[in-house]
């Protein structure tokens, strides 16, 4: 069994009134590398007990089965001023279950002693961890897209087209447990979950949502040899799931 130091990562957060609160979901982050990434999502603030519990997502982003973790270390501190909150070790973490690549599961850190925390402002958290590796994995060459721990098997291979990875509409949306009208005459697709939905529409660079919130995008939706594909961070956020990127494995975790 090997023992690695994974990279040094950020996460933000925001605080909110009242004495226990929970955050929104921190935004998709960008590992840069392969390995072991834990960013925060969510938090709880106990005022009485001066309690800070961070919950995290940990996400394997490396070509190996990781079988626990040794350490993990927390720089935290505020935005705005960047004056510190606490540098947190954490010797005794509870992995679970073995992750293969491109699974995640769930970890909750609880720091103690923490001063009140003003309100609305935003935390960094700089983490890096320790963890042990098992057997290594045979990976398929080329982008590779998980959900739930799944890869999808697409039948055209999932591309970077303008510095944005763009993968085929059906399948993703599929596997993401989401449904999809494509109407022809307009170019449109109409991704839905019950009551809510998302239109992308080929060559156009805004997708619209039944919340009227429209959605900004770096890449629009395109038509390439007979295929739809989509930039796959603007679906992901557009219809509420996270999205790791792990470089130097090219693998992508959607968090649904």
């Amino acid at each position: 069994m090997k023992k690695i130091s994974a990279l040094v990562l950020s996460a933000i957060i925001m605080f909110n009134i009242f004495s226990v609160q929970r955050t929104a979901n921190a935004e998709a982050l960008d590992t840069g590398t392969g390995g072991m990434f834990i960013h925060l999502t969510e938090y709880d603030y106990n005022s009485e007990e001066r309690e800070l519990i961070l919950y995290t997502r940990a996400s394997n982003v490396s070509s190996y089965v990781i079988t626990g973790i040794e350490s993990v270390y927390m720089h935290i501190t505020k935005s705005d001023d960047k004056s510190l909150i606490g540098d947190v070790f954490f010797d005794t973490v509870d992995l679970g279950e073995a992750l293969n690549p491109g699974d995640y599961t769930y970890l909750t850190f609880i720091v103690t002693d923490v001063e009140d925390i003003d309100v609305k402002s935003f935390i960094t958290a700089d983490v890096s961890t320790t963890y042990y590796v098992g057997e290594k994995v045979n990976l398929p060459a080329g982008i590779k897209v998980y959900v739930k721990g799944q890869l999808i098997q697409y039948d055209v291979s999932p591309e970077i087209i303008n510095n944005r990875t763009m993968v085929p509409l059906r399948l993703t949306v599929e596997a993401l447990g989401r449904t999809v009208d494509w109407i022809e005459a307009t170019r449109t697709a109409i991704i839905s979950t019950g009551d809510d939905w998302v239109e992308f529409v080929v060559g156009r660079d805004v997708a619209n949502t039944s919340s009227g919130e429209i959605y900004k995008l770096d890449s629009p939706m395109i038509q390439k040899n007979y295929r739809t594909l989509v930039p796959l961070r603007a679906l992901s956020t557009a219809v509420g799931c996270g999205v790791v990127w792990g470089a130097d494995n090219k693998i992508i975790i959607i968090e649904n």
